[in-house]
C-alpha cells in the first residue's frame, strides 16, 4: 500500500504537529506515524501515512507527485516557515555507488539495494548505478541487475572528472562512497548535484562541508566510523547531530583492519536505510535523523 512521509524542521517554541494534522484533515489523511522533538537548533518533525481513501470519491484525493503536495502545502510552509521534504513510497530515490574493489560490505549493500530486492519493492530506493575500476565489480554489478560503468583513472583530475560526468548525466538522489573508495577532492563535491555518502574519514577533505549522520564507537568515547552526508551549500563542518548506540565496546576493534571494515559497512548501511524510511533533514548547517 502506498505510504507518505512527510519531515519538517522550523525555529518555533510551539508543536508543529497539530497545524500539520489540520492540513491533513482538509484530506482526509490520517497519520499512521508521528514524531516530534525539539532542541536548541530548532523544531523538527516526522509523519507518516497510508493513502488507503477510496478512489470513487472525487474530493478527498491524496497527492500523486511532489509538485501537488508543494502546492497544496505551501501556505502552511510559509506561515509557520517551515523546512520541509516529502517523499512518496512511488517515487524512484536512486542511489550511485562508487567502489574500488569487491568485499562483503558491497555484496551486502547490492542485495539489499538492488532494483529487485523486497526492500526496494517496498520503498523505491535502488543503487541506478556501479562506478568502479574492476572486472570483478562489473561481474558484481551484473548479478545484481546493475549497470556498470568503469573508470581507468585510479586517482586524481582524470578519476574525478570521469566521476563528474557520470554523475551529472544520471542524477542519482544519493552517491555512496564504498568503505574501500578513495577521497574525494572538496572542488568536486561543491559542482556535484546531489550529496556524497561516505562512512570513511579518510575519505572526507579537511575543508569539506561534512555533517556526521550515523556514528559508531568502541567506547570509551574513540570514534570508529561515521558516516559523512557532504553537501556543497553547507559552510560548517563535520556536526554530530545524533550519537547512535554504539556496535561495539571491545578497544581491540582499533587494531583489527577486518573488524574496523565490518564496523563501517554496518554503519554504512544503517546511514542508507535512514534515507530508505526519509528520515534524514537538512536544517541549515545541521543535519537531522530520526529514529
Amino acid at each position: 500500500m502506498p505510504t507518505g512521509t512527510l519531515l519538517l524542521a522550523a525555529q518555533s517554541e510551539q508543536a508543529i504537529l497539530p497545524a500539520i494534522y489540520e492540513f491533513f484533515a482538509r484530506y482526509n489523511i490520517v497519520p499512521s506515524e508521528a514524531q516530534e522533538f525539539c532542541n536548541s537548533a530548532g523544531r523538527f518533525a516526522r509523519i507518516e501515512w497510508v493513502d488507503n481513501l477510496d478512489e470513487n470519491l472525487s474530493d478527498t484525493n491524496t497527492w500523486i507527485e511532489v509538485s501537488e503536495f508543494d502546492e497544496s502545502f505551501c501556505e502552511v510552509a510559509q506561515v509557520l516557515n517551515l523546512d520541509y521534504k516529502v517523499r512518496f513510497s512511488h517515487s524512484s530515490f536512486r542511489i550511485g555507488l562508487f567502489c574500488l574493489g569487491v568485499n562483503e560490505c558491497l555484496e551486502q549493500v547490492l542485495q539489499k539495494y538492488s532494483p529487485l530486492s523486497s526492500e526496494v519493492a517496498n520503498n523505491n530506493m535502488h543503487v541506478a548505478f556501479l562506478v568502479g575500476n574492476s572486472l570483478e565489480l562489473q561481474t558484481a554489478a551484473n548479478r545484481y541487475g546493475i549497470p556498470y560503468f568503469h573508470i581507468e583513472a585510479t586517482a586524481g583530475v582524470a578519476r574525478e572528472t570521469q566521476l563528474l560526468r557520470l554523475i551529472s548525466r544520471y542524477q542519482p538522489d544519493l552517491f555512496a562512497m564504498m568503505p574501500s573508495a578513495e577521497g574525494l577532492s572538496a572542488g568536486l563535491l561543491a559542482k556535484l548535484p546531489c550529496s556524497v555518502l561516505s562512512v570513511s574519514e579518510a575519505v572526507v577533505p579537511s575543508n569539506a562541508p561534512g555533517l556526521v549522520l550515523d556514528v559508531a564507537s568502541a567506547g570509551a568515547g574513540v570514534l570508529l566510523a561515521s558516516a559523512f552526508l557532504l553537501r556543497a551549500d553547507v559552510n560548517r563542518p563535520q556536526l554530530v547531530v545524533q550519537q547512535s548506540k554504539p556496535l561495539v565496546q571491545k578497544r581491540e576493534f582499533l587494531h583489527s583492519g577486518s573488524q574496523q571494515q565490518d564496523l563501517e559497512c554496518e554503519v554504512l548501511v544503517r546511514a542508507l536505510t535512514k534515507f530508505t524510511y526519509n528520515k534524514v533533514i537538512a536544517y541549515g548547517n545541521y543535519l537531522y535523523a530520526f529514529d
